[in-house]
């Protein structure tokens, strides 16, 4: 069996004392006081007085008061709802929704009776709400009431609505308005049926009535000439059919043109047809006419159709033909009218040689004149309109099942507390609540719920007695030779900032003015403590122990059940490894030291942690913000920990030392050496 030299293993202890070590970290707690003043003497001759004043604290005037908000437990709606306004004119059921008050899933159905809501049916009450939510109700959605007129003659209409089941809701007749020819003073009144339009009454006076989509009205454009019968009145275009008119002549000129019936003619048109009147060549009659011998120098004419020729608008041309034999010469004819028609032919002339059996004939010539022209409109354009609903939204409210308060916020802490203040709960319907309140270091940090009470809808108001007021910080010099050689003070309270010195009444002559920097008073705590030690260069397994811990002075914490909690941590890796104190006794839990990987089982008496081979150099001791209320240890604290560091012996296998092994292999090895567990220590 192989054997070598081993080195002298590591078995030292190690005391660690407050005194000795390197402050890494420390934080300092304002108390609001002035602890001291900076005094820049300055330079001055025959000083012998100066006053001086300090700033007052802004809490002196205004304390900073904490502010808390209550939240209560999760709760649900009611089936209670209050319906402040119950609205109008809905057509339709309301949707119901509701917004707020830090819970979901409530829902409800609204119930309507002629418009207006008259209940709430909840659905589901939801759950997580800590206040009454608001009722979202939405507004009437109406439909305004439409209608065709319809035209019954030239003084009569009627009006036929065309969404009888549909508008609404009315909850009064609405304004019923004409528009349109011959409607006059035409009046209409609604008449309703469960909140609809269903019919309309007229009253009033109609004239002059067009049915809309009739010939209503024609216009002469031009009332032509020469006209001896009625010519007939047609229409065409327009897009409709049907209808008819009668023109009316005076003196061979259209005048006017009637329509039958009066109120209208013909149906369908959408646009305006046109007007076509005959020529006044249909129907109109040449006058004739023959010769009578009285001697051979005398002829007349005699018009042979004197009742029925025409229309003549200026007397025609009379002309004597010469054929066949006629004799004679010289007779000049001029027609004679009368309402339009040859009546007779007036005889002028020197008439010679004119024989009985060879007279001339006679020609009248015919009738001329201009064909008659008129336009037409289509209908009066009569239409009916109502008035909208009226409509007024619905407003309700809701109620939540009673409830307590589950926590409390701290919304400012406040500041410059001597005792906690006391908490008042007012409001949120409830009752019964009482909470307590803690503070540290002059403000408020936590509260605790003795009572949440019963009954509350909304979250109460939690006012907190008022914080003391700030007192002005005093300060009066004293001197010797000329100079400020020191001052006396009252610290005063309430200050968060430094205030300023303002220099008073001096006695003296200044050369350099002298200056005053005031400093706030306040506690320091160290929260990281560091000691470089003798380096220990562990080649085996090793166990670390904790065998003495004393603290001079030292006291529980006022703000926790539980004393300093401790951790000790490696410089370089801030690697944490706690330890407490329970009951006086500090205790390092579970973990490893310094640059260990590997966790282990807490044990009591002596503490002890197993180290891995490592190069042990340095310890850092930490004052665990996570662990305690405390956020570090006073610097007047004092304490001493003695620590124990022993390597283990290698041991010896058939083909060489453990110490030969991977480092990976140790534990394992470790559960050998140590009576084959490798926890415990």
């Amino acid at each position: 069996m192989s054997q070598r030299v081993i080195k002298p293993k590591i078995n030292k202890q190690i005391e660690l004392y407050r005194k000795e070590a390197t402050i890494l970290d420390s934080t300092t707690i304002l108390d609001g006081t002035i602890s001291s003043i900076v005094i820049n003497p300055g330079v001055y001759t025959g000083l012998t007085a100066m006053a001086i004043s300090i700033a007052d604290p802004p809490t002196k005037a205004t304390p900073d008061t904490a502010t808390a908000t209550a939240t209560l437990t999760g709760t649900s709606i009611t089936s209670t709802f209050t319906i402040t306004t119950a609205g109008s004119g809905y057509n339709s059921v309301p949707t119901i929704s509701f917004s707020g008050g830090g819970g979901s899933g409530a829902s409800a159905t609204a119930v309507l009776t002629t418009g207006t809501l008259t209940g709430i049916t909840l659905v589901s009450g939801g759950s997580g709400y800590t206040s009454a939510p608001t009722i979202v109700i939405s507004p009437p959605v109406t439909e305004t009431a439409t209608g065709v007129v319809n035209v019954l003659s030239a003084t009569s209409l009627s009006v036929t609505p065309t969404n009888p089941t549909t508008n609404g809701y009315y909850s009064s007749a609405p304004t019923v308005s004409f528009t349109g020819t011959g409607t006059g003073s035409t009046t209409g009144t609604a008449v309703l049926t469960s909140g609809r339009v269903t019919s309309v009454t007229i009253g009033g006076t109609s004239s002059g009535l067009i049915i809309p989509t009739s010939v209503g009205t024609i216009t002469i454009g031009g009332g032509g000439t020469g006209y001896n019968v009625i010519p007939n009145v047609a229409f065409t275009g327009g897009g409709g059919s049907g209808a008819t008119a009668t023109a009316v002549l005076t003196a061979g000129v259209v005048t006017s043109i009637t329509l039958s019936p009066a109120y209208g003619t013909g149906l369908n048109y959408t646009s305006a047809p046109t007007v076509v009147i005959d020529p006044p060549s249909t129907g109109a009659v040449q006058a004739t006419g023959t010769v009578v011998f009285v001697s051979a120098s005398s002829i007349t004419v005699t018009v042979s159709n004197t009742a029925t020729n025409g229309y003549y608008t200026s007397a025609p041309v009379v002309t004597f033909n010469y054929i066949n034999g006629a004799t004679g010469t010289g007779a000049v004819g001029t027609a004679v009218l009368t309402s339009g028609r040859v009546t007779s032919v007036t005889m002028s002339g020197t008439m010679t040689g004119y024989a009985a059996g060879t007279l001339p004939t006679v020609t009248i010539a015919a009738p001329s004149g201009t064909q008659a022209t008129a336009t037409c409109i289509v209908g009066g354009a009569i239409t009916v309109s109502f008035a909208a609903p009226t409509t007024t939204q619905a407003v309700a409210t809701s109620a939540l099942t009673g409830t307590s308060i589950s926590s409390v916020s701290l919304t400012n802490a406040g500041w410059y507390y001597t005792t906690a203040p006391l908490v008042s709960v007012t409001g949120g319907a409830g009752s019964g609540a009482f909470i307590t309140s803690t503070i540290k270091d002059g403000k408020v940090i936590s509260f605790n719920i003795v009572s949440g009470g019963t009954g509350y809808t909304s979250s109460p108001t939690l006012t907190l007695t008022d914080a003391p007021a700030g007192v002005a910080a005093t300060a009066t010099l004293t001197f010797a030779g000329s100079k400020i050689s020191g001052y006396t003070m009252t610290g005063g309270s309430g200050y968060k900032t430094a205030p300023t010195i303002t220099i008073g009444t001096t006695t003296g002559t200044s050369v350099t003015a002298a200056t005053f920097q005031t400093v706030l008073g306040g506690t320091t705590y160290v929260k990281k403590f560091s000691w470089d030690i003798q380096p220990l260069s562990l080649d085996e397994c090793g166990i670390m122990r904790v065998l003495k811990r004393t603290y001079s002075p030292f006291s529980v914490s006022t703000t926790s059940s539980q004393p300093y909690k401790i951790s000790v941590c490696d410089i370089q890796t801030n690697v944490s490894h706690r330890t407490i104190v329970p009951s006086g006794s500090p205790y390092i839990p579970k973990s490893g030291v310094l640059e260990c990987e590997y966790p282990f089982y807490q044990v009591s008496e002596p503490i002890s942690l197993l180290l891995t081979p490592q190069n042990l150099n340095r310890i850092v001791l930490r004052i665990d913000e996570d662990m305690s209320a405390d956020i570090g240890l006073k610097t007047n604290t004092d304490f001493m920990i003695l620590l124990h560091v022993e390597e283990k012996e290698p041991e010896f296998i058939e083909y060489g030392a453990r110490n030969n092994i991977q480092v990976h292999q140790q534990p394992a090895l470790a559960a050998q050496n140590y009576g084959g567990s490798y926890y415990g220590y």
